[in-house]
């Protein structure tokens, strides 16, 4: 209990030094970390091929993935009032956040038409950027206030769709390869992980705001011991079908469960994320761009 409150407060203490930083509360307010996430594994997964077709696709699905995290933070900027008020949009961004979930989503549609790529794929997808956060007609609660069904949406809409999307975009075939079967899998498995740590940074605040999460409805330690089976279930379905298990993510998630939980510093999770970030680039600087012959749109 010691070393456990100890960490928290070093970890709160740098977390304040770092929420005084103006580009890093940015990043936390916009969820910029967790795009560019995704955009370090487009680039690991498809570098090659956009390499030769050009990189618009991995551009504007990175621009839609930006625009649903933006948009999901303007409409969650009161339940994040109550579980991280530093980390809330006030006013003046949630306007701006508006603007520049349109303005991503724009830039998107654009490169891949003036490119003459495929738009169909993007195009459709589009409503499913707003979906998650806004109350649908009829509906008294949002897809994202419903236990396990917010889950699926972002795991598989909000991670999953848009790589498939973007596969359809290069190859226009719905075929897929195995390396996309591969890549999509882990996304399914790992994602499911973060999203569920998400919710345990978040259970006092959801609890509050009424939203029904694993977190809340099961409590913290299932909830964490769910994560550990999800380890063990995506090493299992690996070694039975595709290998797409990767030792380094699971280790990652493994290292920082203990950590993340109700009340204690919000930098665990945030830490986690950019800890996989780092790691996906480390992997796309020694092994990926070194095969790659230079860069084009």
């Amino acid at each position: 209990m010691k070393l456990s409150g100890y960490a928290d407060g070093l970890a709160d203490k740098i977390e304040r030094r770092l929420m005084a930083l103006p580009p890093y509360r940015i990043c936390m307010m916009y969820r910029l970390h967790i795009s560019l996430l995704f955009l370090a594994m487009l680039l690991v997964h498809f570098s090659v091929i956009a390499n030769v077709q050009g990189y618009a696709p991995i551009i504007a699905f990175f621009c839609w993935h930006s625009a649903l995290y933006i948009f999901n933070r303007y409409t969650d900027r009161l339940e994040d009032a109550r579980n991280f008020p530093e980390e809330a949009m006030d006013d003046y961004h949630a306007t701006l956040s508006l603007w520049i979930s349109f303005a991503l989503l724009a830039i998107g549609a654009s490169l891949l038409f003036l490119l003459g790529m495929p738009l169909v794929y993007y195009l459709a997808s589009l409503p499913l950027v707003f979906l998650y956060g806004l109350r649908i007609p009829g509906f008294h609660r949002r897809i994202k206030d419903v236990v396990i069904l917010k889950n699926l949406y972002a795991v598989l809409v909000c991670w999953c769709l848009p790589v498939l999307l973007l596969a359809l975009t290069y190859s226009n075939s719905w075929a897929f390869s195995d390396d996309v079967v591969r890549f999509v899998l882990l996304l399914a498995f790992y994602i499911t992980c973060y999203e569920i740590l998400a919710d345990i940074k978040d259970v006092r605040g959801d609890r509050q705001s009424g939203v029904d999460t694993i977190a809340v409805r099961y409590g913290v330690m299932p909830a964490r011991a769910m994560v550990l089976s999800i380890v063990f279930i995506a090493w299992l379905v690996s070694h039975i079908s595709y290998d797409f298990f990767s030792y380094p993510f699971a280790l990652l998630i493994i290292a920082f469960v203990p950590f993340i939980g109700e009340g204690r510093p919000a930098l665990y999770f945030h830490g986690l994320v950019f800890a996989t970030l780092s790691a996906v680039m480390l992997y796309y600087f020694s092994f990926v761009f070194p095969f790659l012959s230079g860069f084009s749109l």
